[in-house]
């Protein structure tokens, strides 16, 4: 009911009950991870998520924050403009031209695919509006607010492609990728589990490797998908290289990790070994038969060999002794 005195449509705009501006708080959490040095940069949840027209502002912050590195999330779903009516059409060429414009911006494609999702978000806003949209009484929800200090909203999602929505969002996400000259200021993504399920990748993958799947996917979707997207229009078909980039090196180089992305020495044996079945890549995706995690086979032939736990990866960022007096004797 109150929801548009959240809106916001400028950086320039002040958040509800305050006097502090999106820019403002742009600009202070930037210049802090450079200061902090941080191997990742500042993670960015843009505004207006999905709505018609919020090229605008993903261009607008762009450009506010030239010079500095960031990470924008879910780059799909603020990749929109608008139509006479108010509906969605894909500006996937313009943000795209826009982020190779500034070198220090990577994103995260925020893919959509076909099939069952659950969409979860702190956004509630968001959440209660996609339940009704959906029918709420035949769609179950679940909304959480606690002590208007956070909130949090579930719900099951198909996505299909008969729907205007959900097949501009397929579309879109695959011809930003397809649009993209420097594939090593992105990551490949679904959203999990908004966008579809991770299980999707070799489809995504093998829809970016091959034009005639993409075509006969796009045949059976929403005539939105056609009228109000390019990705038609576009023959690149991506090598194994270049997948390559999109699911293992660009994410390692964004996320600041040095010893994953690659084979050379000292690197992490992380490693996921292919057949060779360039021709239904679908299917060579779908089934590698060796897996290796820190050089010891973790999958082989589709049956688990060993559980190999992670570790915890932290900032080697030293602490001001005021800081610490602030966080307790807990934290030294």
């Amino acid at each position: 009911r109150d929801a548009a005195k959240y809106r916001i449509d400028t950086l320039d705009d002040t958040a509800a009950g305050t006097r502090v501006s999106p820019r403002t708080m742009l600009e202070l959490l930037t210049e802090a991870a450079q200061q902090l040095k941080l191997a990742h940069p500042t993670h960015i949840h843009g505004p207006q998520l999905g709505e018609p027209g919020n090229v605008e502002i993903t261009i607008e912050m762009i450009r506010a924050l030239a010079g500095r590195p960031f990470h924008l999330a879910h780059l799909q779903y603020y990749a929109y403009g608008k139509t006479k009516r108010g509906g969605l059409k894909s500006e996937a060429e313009r943000l795209v031209s826009c982020l190779a414009d500034h070198p220090g911006a990577t994103a995260d494609l925020g893919l959509v695919a076909f099939g069952p999702a659950m969409t979860a978000t702190a956004d509630l806003p968001l959440e209660y509006g996609l339940s009704r949209q959906a029918g709420a009484p035949g769609r179950p929800a679940r909304f959480v607010e606690t002590g208007n200090e956070d909130c949090f909203g579930v719900m099951p999602l198909d996505h299909l492609p008969s729907h205007p929505v959900h097949s501009m969002q397929w579309a879109t996400g695959l011809e930003m990728a397809l649009l993209a000259e420097d594939l090593r200021q992105f990551a490949l993504s679904v959203d999990h589990p908004n966008g579809g399920s991770f299980l999707n990748y070799p489809t995504l993958i093998a829809q970016l490797m091959s034009k005639p799947l993409r075509d006969e996917q796009l045949a059976t979707a929403h005539r939105h998908a056609r009228h109000r997207t390019g990705l038609g229009d576009i023959r690149r078909e991506m090598s194994l290289a270049e997948i390559a980039t999109l699911t293992r090196a660009a994410p390692a180089k964004i996320l600041g990790l040095k010893n994953k992305g690659h084979l050379l020495a000292g690197a992490d044996a992380d490693i996921t070994i292919y057949r060779d079945d360039t021709a239904d890549p679908q299917r060579m995706f779908s089934s590698p038969p060796i897996v290796i995690k820190g050089g010891r086979i973790v999958v082989q032939d589709g049956q688990l060999c060993e559980t190999v736990s992670g570790k915890r990866l932290t900032a080697p960022v030293k602490a001001s002794e005021r800081g610490i007096d602030a966080l307790g004797e807990g934290h030294k």
